[in-house]
Parts: C-alpha cells; structure tokens; sequence
C-alpha cells in the first residue's frame, strides 16, 4: 500500500498500544505496532515506514537510544510520546534527533493530528495524505424492535436494554467516537468511579457476546480510544 503513510508504533503498554495503533488505522495509516526496541529493528529492515512514535521506557532499551539510531540511518519522521515531563528529558530527546515530543496522557485524536502536521512538514507525497479513511467490509445491522444485533454474515445477538442503548449510541455517531464521559451520562445518568466500571464491564460483556458469533481470528468491532471513548469501527445502520 505505497499510497497509504506507514507508521511504526512503539509502546510496551499493550493496552495503549493496541488503542493507538487502532484509532490510527481507523484514519487511514498503516500501522506497525511493537513493544520492544528489538521489534523495532527487526520492522524497519524489513519494511519501509515513514513515521516512527516511540515511548521513551522500553523494557529492553532506552527510546532516546531508539531514536538516535533512527535520526542516524534513516530519513523517518520521529515522535516521541512518553510520560515523562520534565526539561531535561525534553531536551535530550530533541538533541537525539526527535521531531517532535509528546506527553502522556493525550487523545489519540490529538496524537493523529500531530502525525498530520509532521507528514505535512516532511513533505510527505501528497496522495499519501490523501484519502484518508479505512475499507469497510459489511454492515451490522441494529434492530430496535427486537433488541438484536445482525452481524454482517447474518448471525443475531440478543442484546440487553443496556447494550442495546451502547451500540444504538454508537450507530448515531458511526466512524467517530463517542466520548466515554456522554456515555456514562447518557447510560447512568451521572458519572463516578462505579458508572465507570460498569461501563467498562458492559463493554466487556458486548465483545464477548460479539466475539461467539466471528470468526476465531476477526477482531471486535467496538474500539477503545485511548483518552476518549469508544468507536464502532464497522458500518452500524439502525433498522426498525
């Protein structure tokens, strides 16, 4: 996929991982995503990515080393994202040759419009800026009479009030994400540490119910966005 920017993500927090590079896949990049440095090698000799996002506390080495090592030997576009703030940190990680230096915690939304900006910088070819938007494969359908979600190969889930009010959430509002704090509000009517969990635990109960009726190796089409909420990442139409 030449025309698509390809990016190689870093991070040894599995969950943020998978978040990220999935929020960015859904706005049109290819992404790699790895928790190690050694992975890191072993995806640029084998593959040609033009962004590199890289935490700096690695398990197996320092990022500031990683990105020395990239500015050095190749001509990619370098993020650093990593929780620690401080000047110094700051300054080393420019002076090892990043572009640009973000902090946790942040959007992914935030985190895809850096990207943006920075590809825009290097003059980065235009159609691969182009298009942006993923393939969709099939359309889910929700049926509100009969609280039933139809996977696109046919197969009906029974749903409960609540997670039928989820995805019908997630259906007014498809290939965008819904911001966790309005679905706390709108399911439970206020927000704490107990709505959080059971949102969370809902969540988990509608991916499992979803994961039965899909292939062993499909993945769930209900996203987590890391600092934001959740997305339906498939085509999600409402029918009577």
């Amino acid at each position: 996929m030449s025309d698509v920017i390809s990016i190689v993500l870093v991070e040894d927090d599995s969950d943020l991982r998978e978040s990220i590079a999935d929020y960015l896949q859904m706005s049109g990049y290819r992404v790699t995503a790895v928790g190690t440095g050694r992975d890191l090698y072993r995806v640029i000799a084998e593959d040609s990515c033009r962004i590199a996002v890289i935490d700096l506390g690695l398990p197996d080495q320092s990022g500031l080393v990683l990105v020395e090592y990239l500015r050095t030997n190749t001509d990619m576009g370098i993020i650093i994202l990593t929780a620690t703030d401080t000047d110094e940190s700051q300054l080393a990680g420019y002076q090892s040759g990043a572009d640009l230096y973000l902090t946790k915690p942040i959007s992914s939304s935030v985190l895809e419009s850096a990207i943006a900006r920075l590809a825009a910088r290097l003059k980065l070819p235009r159609e691969m800026t182009a298009g942006r938007g993923r393939q969709h494969e099939g359309t889910w359908l929700l049926n509100k009479g009969k609280w039933l979600l139809s996977t696109p190969e046919g197969q009906e889930i029974p749903l409960t009030s609540m997670e039928f009010r989820l995805l019908a959430k997630l259906a007014d509002t498809p290939d965008r994400q819904v911001n966790r704090q309005q679905l706390l509000t709108e399911l439970y009517q206020y927000s704490d540490e107990y709505t959080g969990r059971a949102l969370d635990a809902l969540v988990r109960r509608l991916r499992s119910k979803i994961a039965r009726q899909q292939p062993q190796d499909a993945v769930s089409p209900i996203k987590t966005i890391y600092g934001v909420g959740y997305c339906f990442t498939a085509p999600l139409q409402n029918m009577e």
